[in-house]
């Protein structure tokens, strides 16, 4: 199944679309899943809590999204 991945005003006032896989857009996001990874990780630390106490993160952002993904893993 395809998707439409578009990003607006990418450069230039140039908007960018194209259709994109589930596997290829995790690919593509896979650098900056890794990067976050680590910063969770290290904040649930501080505050130390587990990952077992966050049932739930709200936002319509796609790193807040993200960062839900991670937590449940």
């Amino acid at each position: 199944m395809l998707f439409t991945l578009q990003v607006e005003s990418l450069f230039e006032d140039e908007d960018f679309r194209t259709k994109v896989t589930r596997e290829q857009f995790e690919d593509l996001c896979q650098d900056l899943v890794d990067r976050i990874d680590k910063v969770i990780k290290d904040a649930l630390a501080t505050a130390e809590l587990s990952a077992v106490c966050c049932h739930s993160v709200i936002s319509m952002r796609l790193m807040k999204n993200i960062c839900y993904l991670l937590i449940l893993q």
